[in-house]
């Protein structure tokens, strides 16, 4: 029995949350992304997983009758602003949550580099969510352990991926949803995690043993798209920083021909968005404001409904209005998924191949760069910078 079509499967695990008989379970296919495998002789032919699969419907005309607000938001806490992908607009709302006895899902490394997603009910536990994780999430058993927690009367923030929350909504029945409040990220698509183990062995065999790894750092650079990651090398423990241009990993998520093939076609890359509230970047809003006001990094909101303009309304005033037309042309991630390259085609087949480096070699260039922070230069000087580049 086919669930849903292969290439439209986002393997959020919904299918195996519902099924009565637990013979559905989540494997890595060949390129490494999560899939449903069935156990036919288990299976009853009961078709729950089918009418509740995310990929055969859509759940976004929830919030069709909303007419969605944008805003920006820095966090007050330096410090936890400067460990935040943006502006820590995750962490305020997930504080307000725990604060009030709640719960918090978000995706954290496990000791092996795998990502998942779990549950925080302290503000200790809430630190490793912080940061961007460009691989797929396993939901592990999130959506049983949301559900629990609703059904104990407790306020729950669930935060992924618009196809996880997706996931989320299609396993919840008829349970009361009055205290959950979703969170979805500004998603362009996610390699596998088996391309993401293969590089972390790269780096290993490179560098030494690796002790922590962070697509997005601010401690060097200050907010952009740069990250690093610790290693030990003999008795010592150094730091390596990167951006995209001098990285293999990096360079092909941006390349984005490594995508699970459903982030092509993604139901929710529009609006009306799915969940209460849409966080991610803004970028250029350097337009709006002096550098010394954003270089530690600004979040993007997107309200979506009254529900998450309750939530948001625990950050105060410094939730500040935006443009939503001017955000659309900026990130055009809110209104439109992204274009799937022709190297799609053969990229997993050449990596099944050859492994992750001679492939990585195949379809990008790296180079050594140091960074220059080009959105926050004054624009007399840009224009300079032009002129000198074009001759």
């Amino acid at each position: 029995m086919e669930i849903c079509k292969k290439i439209l499967c986002a393997g959020c695990g919904a299918c195996a949350e519902i099924c009565p008989k637990q013979c559905i379970v989540m494997k890595a296919d060949i390129e490494g992304f999560l899939k449903p495998v069935i156990d036919e002789q288990l299976c009853i032919k009961c078709k729950k997983c089918i009418s509740i699969c995310p990929s055969n419907q859509t759940h976004t005309e929830r919030n069709r009758d909303y007419q969605t607000k944008a805003y920006s938001y820095i966090h007050p806490d330096k410090n936890l602003l400067g460990k935040s992908t943006s502006g820590g607009a995750f962490t305020a709302l997930a504080e307000w949550i725990i604060n009030k006895g709640g719960c918090v899902f978000g995706a954290v490394y496990d000791g092996e580099f795998y990502v998942k997603e779990v549950m925080a009910e302290t503000m200790d536990e809430l630190a490793a969510m912080r940061g961007s994780k460009y691989v797929e999430c396993d939901i592990a058993d999130s959506f049983k352990k949301a559900k629990k927690a609703l059904e104990d009367k407790r306020y729950v923030l669930y935060t992924g991926s618009p196809c996880q929350v997706a996931g989320l909504y299609a396993t919840l029945g008829d349970a009361d949803c009055s205290k959950l409040y979703t969170t979805e990220l500004l998603c362009h698509g996610v390699p596998s995690t088996k391309l993401f183990q293969k590089y972390i062995e790269y780096l290993k065999e490179k560098y030494g043993e690796i002790l922590s790894y962070s697509f997005r750092d601010k401690k060097k650079w200050s907010w952009g798209c740069w990250g690093c990651f610790q290693y030990k090398k003999g008795n010592d423990i150094k730091r390596k920083n990167f951006v995209v241009a001098s990285d293999y990993y990096y360079s092909l998520f941006f390349k984005e021909n490594c995508f699970k093939e459903s982030c092509y076609d993604c139901k929710y890359a529009s609006l009306p968005r799915l969940a209460d509230i849409t966080i991610g970047d803004y970028w250029e809003i350097e337009k709006e404001k002096p550098y010394s006001e954003i270089k530690d990094g600004v979040s993007l909101i997107l309200c979506n409904n009254q529900h998450g303009e309750e939530l948001l309304q625990t950050l105060g005033e410094r939730l500040e209005i935006a443009d939503i037309e001017c955000l659309k042309n900026q990130n055009l991630t809110i209104i439109q998924g992204t274009h799937r390259p022709d190297s799609r085609n053969e990229f997993y087949k050449d990596f099944e191949r050859y492994g992750f480096l001679d492939t990585a070699k195949k379809y990008v260039k790296i180079r050594r760069v140091i960074p220059i922070v080009a959105r926050y230069l004054p624009q007399n000087l840009k224009n300079i910078i032009k002129k000198i580049r074009k001759h």
